[in-house]
């Protein structure tokens, strides 16, 4: 008898094995144990969240140990990934522009930095999303390149032999300012003190360009004013990974 109730026990879910221990042992009605359970839920969301936003604000490429020059090999690859991402763009008719590291060597030296590791272009949610994801695909495919969109960091990652891109979406979620989307940045948004945002007429068409190789890519409006945004606290510094100078 106590061994059947015992595997009817453990084949019952963790809530209802909760519910059913503070309705019998803690003699709390039915009614109560449930909007406990329901609170005791968000508050543990709530703190995962809040745990999350300590964490995605410092975990910036450059906090951790790299290469302090990229192989030429994967840098090769990373050249001609640039340029390869900024013709599906525009070829998909989606307003784009270089940003992060990607913009910040552009501007410095016309020049992918030495030690960057990956891409980067930033695009306009209500551009991007006019345009049907199957042939977004399409289009990148097509130039030999492999493209996944992440929900939960609100990116698209895209790959060309070992080089590695990322077209990061933001949204104008208010009037004169565009967040970065994903999940996980619309939650933590209401825990973030700084959360990741400009001004939207940085980056409204028309696009200004600059020469990147000798080649024209778009950029965001006012120059480098975008890296004010994307790095509050050292935009106007040239980082590097640690240990190297």
């Amino acid at each position: 008898m106590w061994i059947t109730k015992d595997l009817c026990f453990l084949k019952m879910s963790s809530t209802t094995v909760f519910l059913t221990v503070m309705y019998q042992m803690c003699r709390m009605s039915w009614r109560r144990a449930c909007c406990l359970f329901s609170l005791l839920t968000c508050f543990f969301l709530l703190m995962l969240v809040a745990f999350l936003g300590l964490k995605i604000p410092s975990a910036q490429w450059y906090h951790f140990p790299a290469a302090c020059r990229t192989p030429d090999s994967i840098l090769k690859d990373m050249k001609v990934l640039v340029f390869k991402i900024n013709e599906a763009l525009s070829e998909l008719q989606i307003s784009h522009a270089i940003c992060y590291g990607t913009l910040w060597g552009t501007l410095r030296n016309g020049e992918l930095l030495p030690w960057d590791n990956n891409v980067d272009f930033c695009v306009n949610w209500a551009d991007i999303n006019k345009v049907d994801s199957d042939h977004i695909t399409e289009i990148f495919n097509q130039k030999q390149l492999s493209i996944s969109y992440v929900p939960r960091l609100g990116h698209y990652e895209v790959k060309y032999g070992s080089a590695d891109g990322y077209v990061t979406v933001f949204s104008g979620m208010f009037y004169g300012e565009m967040y970065r989307t994903g999940w996980l940045y619309n939650l933590l948004w209401w825990f973030q003190s700084k959360p990741i945002s400009f001004p939207t007429n940085l980056l409204e068409a028309p696009l200004p360009t600059k020469k990147l190789y000798g080649h024209d890519v778009p950029v965001p409006k006012e120059s480098i004013e975008i890296l004010k945004y994307l790095y509050p606290d050292d935009w106007w510094l040239e980082v590097r990974p640690p240990g190297c100078h």
